[in-house]
């Protein structure tokens, strides 16, 4: 988990860095965004001090939360619980839910999915592969390698065709 946050971490800096509030050609996210934007956004109007003020008050506060998360995690002298409340320390007993859920109701659902899929979707297709075996084990009766024998199939096939649309159009 270490290393995703501090990539995090390092593109948030980034992040901020194509958006510092100093001057209208620092502010590379905002013109990039512009059209996307459609003109909607509030611009406040605040002095180069005011900005400057605000920024230095952001790096005060960063370097007070990164100075008690070290003194609470690595130096441990300060408790832990006054950051972490119990439901957080549980993970907002998200964890406890997915393994009630996967441990009861969850694992009841999958194996009925996997009986499912092997009696049905399984069966479906295996039925069909049968099918067609058993269909081509009767057409293969009527392969005997004689060409008089498949002309009379085709000369019927061709008297089929006739009669159906010879009905079709008389109907």
């Amino acid at each position: 988990m270490t290393f995703p946050l501090v990539v995090l971490a390092l593109l948030s800096v980034v992040g901020g860095f194509i958006q510092l509030p100093f001057s209208s050609s620092t502010k590379w996210l905002e013109h990039w965004l512009e059209p996307a934007m459609f003109h909607n956004e509030t611009h406040l109007h605040l002095s180069a001090s005011t900005l400057w003020i605000l920024a230095v008050l952001a790096l005060i506060s960063v370097g007070v939360g990164i100075f008690a998360g070290f003194l609470t995690y690595f130096k441990e002298k300060i408790d832990k619980k006054i950051f972490e409340k119990p439901i957080l320390s549980d993970a907002w007993k998200f964890d406890s839910a997915v393994s009630n859920f996967m441990g009861g109701p969850g694992f009841q659902a999958f194996e009925a999915t996997a009986k499912f899929d092997k009696r049905v979707i399984d069966g479906a297709v295996d039925g069909t592969g049968q099918m067609v075996k058993r269909t081509a084990s009767v057409l293969r009766l009527s392969q005997n390698g004689m060409v008089r024998t498949y002309a009379v199939g085709i000369g019927l096939g061709a008297v089929g065709l006739l009669v159906w649309f010879l009905l079709r159009t008389t109907i």
